[in-house]
This record gives C-alpha cells, structure tokens and sequence, in this order.
C-alpha cells in the first residue's frame, strides 16, 4: 500500500508492486475496508480521512481521499492486511502496511511532525540533513535523511529501506542500523520539485492472534 499528496487537496492510496501505480481494481476490494488515513496541520487535531475507490485506466483502482490540510501537514496511513501462509517453510505471518507523506514549511516543522504521527507501527520520513553532515551531490542526485521510526522511537536494529523514482523504478537499497540513514536519490535539478518513494521492511518476532489464526512474527 502507498500513500501520496499530489496536492494539499488529494491523498492517493494505490494497492501495487510499484509506488505510486494504481493497480488492478479488482485488487482494492482486499484492502479497501482494512485502510485508516489520519491527517492532521496546524489549523484542526487528527480527523480519520474517508477513502472512496476510483478507477481509472487501463482497468487500475485506487483510493481517494480529500484531506483539506494546509502545510506543515503529516498524513498517514495504517492497515492491517490478514494472515499470510502461502509459504508453508515459513514462519505465518500478519501482514500490516503502515505510510506517510509529511510536508514542511522549515526543518524546526519536523519538531511538530514527530508528534504527530500514529506512534506505532512503523514510520519512515524523509527530510534535509542535518546540518554538518557529510553528504556529497554526485551528478544529478540529491542527498536526503531517512528517519525510521517504530512506536514513535528511531528503530535501532537492522531493516531495509528501497528507495523509488517517481514512476516506480527502484533505485537502491540501504540497510538502516539505527533508525537514521543517509540516502542518495536521483534528482532532476531541471525541475521545481519531484516525486521520490522509500519503503521498508521490518519483521517483529512477536507472536499472536488475529481473527481467531496464530501467527509467529509481525511483517
């Protein structure tokens, strides 16, 4: 599941291999009662945002939502997908998708953002270094912070982090060891601004139940 603002106006949540693809339609009826978008800015306290399915061509779906927020502004998305077993060599799983889109007026906005959030499950943002650190722009790249959250804290053990152009192409995968990660992303510097996704994978070893079927471990 991924989540994107093309405007203050819009959240679009699209159920694909590749970020930001609407995909088959027939796939959201999967997801579609399981998302939860929460939006919160400066001028209104978190509200649930309604999701309504929209197709659109070549047979793609996705979810839309009108989120009213004005910057800085944190969107994000929570669902928990169900069991997963089709590997019977490994562990059963539950599957849970978690996104977020933040948008900042100045890096102090950041202060704000962090509280903001859901506090659980995981998080990944991306921001302007810190200032001092070492980050070298090599050709048409641009360098960026990851912060890997997991229950509101940076993670500090190893996950990886795939980062994406804006039409879905990978561009590279990073290990995070600590929750902070520096990463290189290409960049048209032709262009005002664009459109660049990161995801992450974190197995917690933390057994349990969900609709009445144990699982071993939390994906």
């Amino acid at each position: 599941l991924w989540l994107r603002a093309p405007s203050d106006d819009v959240a679009i949540v699209t159920f694909d291999e590749k970020p930001g693809v609407p995909g088959k339609a027939f796939f959201l009826p999967m997801v579609e009662d399981k998302v939860l978008l929460l939006a919160r800015d400066e001028v209104q306290h978190v509200r649930n945002l309604t999701l309504k399915a929209e197709n659109t061509t070549g047979g793609g779906g996705q979810l839309v939502a009108k989120t009213g927020v004005t910057a800085p502004f944190a969107l994000a998305l929570a669902a928990t997908f169900g069991i997963f077993n089709e590997d019977p060599k490994k562990p059963v799983s539950l599957l849970q998708y978690w996104s977020t889109v933040s948008m900042v007026k100045d890096t102090d906005d950041w202060k704000k953002l962090d509280t903001w959030g859901l506090q659980q499950g995981l998080e990944l943002t991306l921001r302007q270094p810190p200032a001092g650190t070492e980050c070298a722009m090599q050709g048409d790249t641009i360098c960026v912070s990851a912060l890997l959250r997991f229950g509101g804290a940076p993670l500090a053990a190893d996950a990886s982090i795939t980062t994406f152009a804006a039409d879905g192409t990978k561009t590279g995968i990073t290990i995070s060891h600590t929750g902070v990660t520096t990463l290189m992303l290409p960049f048209n510097r032709s262009q005002p601004s664009m459109e660049v996704y990161a995801s992450a994978n974190y197995r917690q070893p933390t057994p349990g139940e969900y609709q009445g079927k144990t699982y071993v471990l939390v994906d």
